[in-house]
């Protein structure tokens, strides 16, 4: 599991008629890869964004980093 963070200002967006309904809970075999979509909703001010994604620890191993997204919002 994945928790997917908007940075502060912007809502991430949930619309399943869209495919934008959240981050996936299935489990992944090592080496296996998944996509998804994910939107987030800035104010119109934004110049930039960084999204963060997180992976859920079950393991208790600690070892799970946190990948940083970072752009210009157009």
């Amino acid at each position: 599991m994945v928790s997917l963070s908007c940075p502060d200002g912007a809502d991430q967006i949930f619309d399943t008629d869209a495919g934008f309904g959240g981050t996936p809970d299935t489990h992944l075999l090592p080496g296996e890869s998944q996509t998804w979509k994910a939107a987030c909703e800035f104010p119109k001010r934004a110049g930039s964004a960084q999204i963060e994604i997180t992976p859920a620890d079950t393991s208790g191993s600690g070892w799970y980093r946190t990948a940083i997204f970072t752009g210009r919002v157009q």
